[in-house]
């Protein structure tokens, strides 16, 4: 098949204007990656992640009026209820909550929030904590901001959304949490009941649903909406005409009776709407607006005219019309380019939709009667070698057609939790995503070590999976990115005795021949499972906590049942307690 050259003028644009307007005396790069709106103040208040700070904006003046200081990046703000407070999410490891009073312009408090604190929501009686990667929803006291319940709810948990009048919160998964091997592999939503503070539901998204991004309940009440990637994995990545590859999907979960009513593909025949990310309300319900990070655009869909059409009776091809059909949406949706790159948070305000552009640094006014775009710089994308790499890595206009970016498979440069069967070492051999932390430091790469280097991968994978070809200061700005890349300290707590035990076992098995610190791999390849002719590149146990299912093909949802199910080369059975403290120091990595 002959490889397209593809390219959207934004991403070139860009580029041109960061190496053109790049002074080191300038404002600094900032990074909007989530706003909420003060109408009593008329304020909007905007995180900056790399800024490490809180702007807060005049909406009537369309100027900055006051920087609030942080003391690491922000994941996530919230306005309570009442108007009073501004809650702001930051950190990672040891990750806090500040609490802002808005009436005196002032920090009343910072509570310890654990780790990766993300989503922030507010019951009658709690503020509620998304917890992403211990997995946790943390209930906390309003009186005293103290821990009241912890509900275990399962694999990254990422956006919330309370539902008061029906007594619960909808919790939504970025990743899938099953083996990559089951017949159905998928994000999921969770159903936490609001007076035991306990999981009553799950609800599977359709099958390869995955990186989901938002969640948020429609004017009526009667459904959510859930933003997310919708992959094709069963298939051989051979093409991408039609979503071969990647679709991008709108959820809609019907919220009384707890289950998954409709998804919409927002992609077009010849043109996919790639990485979708928040997705909000018109003031008078009327519509829905979608942000698309990858392909710097937004989705206008006329819900009143959509729900019509899904609700009609007598139709005898909904299913198809919806999860399978490129078509359904083009006559309910205005699809609108945007000047700005990276389009993340979006806010309606009156008139306007307000996106934050986490790439080109600004603030996007769409006028929604016309459409027409006013942009304000907040700080100035003098971007680093390393910060074109993420863009690059994240830009599906750098893909033919636009279906996906390097970040539709490799969310936060991780895993999507599916297998694919790549081209790269025969057809009929579906293997797991790979992690591509460390990738540069661990030659050779992919599973079968078919790539000599990360760098050659970087280039190939343009090449044959995003099929177009991109300029080679491209690619080392990738490199860059990836090489800069830092392990996230692990969310795992065990005990003190627990790691030494694990650790020493670790040792006394020679596990440590074949994964030596401190990568954790000897760079060697050796034959695995079945088929002794093959040998499979030892990957690094860095990060492992973070990167399942295990094995080659995902058929395993849980670290530990490689040691219970597969041995993995154990001349011993080991005891349930040996098992458990060995999972425990592997998982501390």
């Amino acid at each position: 098949m002959a490889h397209v050259k593809y390219f959207i003028l934004p991403a070139l644009a860009l580029l041109i204007f960061c190496l053109g307007n790049s002074r080191k005396d300038g404002p600094t790069f900032l990074g909007p990656v989530d706003m909420v709106y003060s109408p009593e103040q008329g304020k909007l208040y905007i995180a900056e992640y790399y800024g490490k700070r809180i702007d807060v904006f005049d909406i009537s003046k369309k100027t900055l009026v006051k920087t609030l200081p942080l003391a690491d990046h922000p994941n996530n703000i919230f306005l309570t209820e009442d108007l009073r407070s501004l809650i702001v999410s930051q950190g990672m490891a040891e990750g806090s909550l500040l609490v802002y009073d808005l009436e005196k312009g002032r920090r009343k408090k910072e509570i310890p929030a654990g780790h990766s604190p993300t989503a922030i929501s507010e019951s009658e009686m709690h503020i509620v904590i998304c917890n992403r990667f211990p997995g946790e929803i943390t209930f906390l006291g309003k009186d005293k901001f103290q821990v009241e319940k912890i509900v275990k709810v399962g694999r990254e948990p990422i956006a919330l959304y309370m539902v008061p009048d029906k007594n619960k919160l909808f919790v939504a998964h970025h990743l899938p949490e099953m083996a990559s091997t089951a017949d159905h592999v998928a994000s999921k939503i969770s159903v936490i009941d609001l007076d035991n503070l306990k999981v009553i539901k799950t609800i599977l998204l359709p099958n390869g649903s995955s990186s989901v991004k938002d969640i948020t309940r429609g004017p009526e009440g009667k459904y959510l909406f859930v933003t997310h990637i919708l992959a094709r994995y069963l298939l051989p990545t051979t093409q991408l005409e039609r979503g071969w590859m990647n679709t991008n999907a709108l959820s809609i979960i019907d919220v009384d009776q707890m289950k998954c009513w409709q998804t919409i593909l927002l992609d077009d025949i010849d043109h996919g709407a790639a990485n979708p990310w928040d997705i909000d309300f018109s003031e008078n319900g009327q519509r829905i607006f979608v942000s698309h990070a990858g392909t710097h655009e937004l989705s206008i869909i006329d819900w009143e005219k959509m729900k019509d059409a899904l609700s009609q009776t007598g139709s005898t091809s909904l299913d198809y019309a919806t999860s399978e059909n490129l078509g359904f949406i083009y006559p309910y949706r205005e699809r609108l380019a945007l000047k700005g790159n990276g389009p993340r948070a979006i806010m309606p305000v009156g008139d306007f939709l307000i996106v934050a552009n986490y790439f080109s640094d600004n603030l996007s006014f769409i006028n929604l009667d016309n459409f027409k775009e006013q942009n304000i710089q907040l700080g100035e994308p003098n971007l680093s070698n390393e910060l074109l790499g993420e863009m690059y890595f994240n830009d599906a206009s750098l893909c033919f057609q636009s279906w996906q970016s390097c970040a539709s498979c490799h969310p936060d440069v991780r895993v999507d939790g599916l297998n694919w069967d790549l081209l790269n070492d025969g057809i009929g051999n579906p293997k797991n995503v790979k992690s591509l932390l460390l990738s540069h430091e661990t030659p050779p790469v992919m599973s079968l070590g078919v790539r000599s280097h990360a760098k050659v991968a970087v280039r190939a994978g343009f090449t044959n999976i995003q099929f177009t070809e991109v300029p080679e200061d491209y690619s080392s700005h990738v490199d860059a990115y990836l090489e800069g890349l830092k392990p996230v300290i692990s969310p795992h707590q065990s005990s003190a005795k627990d790691l030494e035990k694990g650790k020493a076992l670790f040792q006394s098995l020679q596990c440590h021949e074949c994964h030596p610190a401190p990568l954790y791999t000897n760079l060697k390849s050796y034959p695995l499972g079945e088929d002794k002719s093959l040998q499979w590149d030892t990957p690094t146990l860095i990060e492992i906590w973070r990167t399942g299912p295990y094995w080659h093909d995902g058929r395993y949802a849980a670290l530990e049942e490689i040691f219970n199910k597969e041995k993995h080369g154990l001349q011993e059975s080991l005891s349930s307690n040996d098992i458990r403290a060995l999972n425990a120091y592997l998982l501390s990595l």
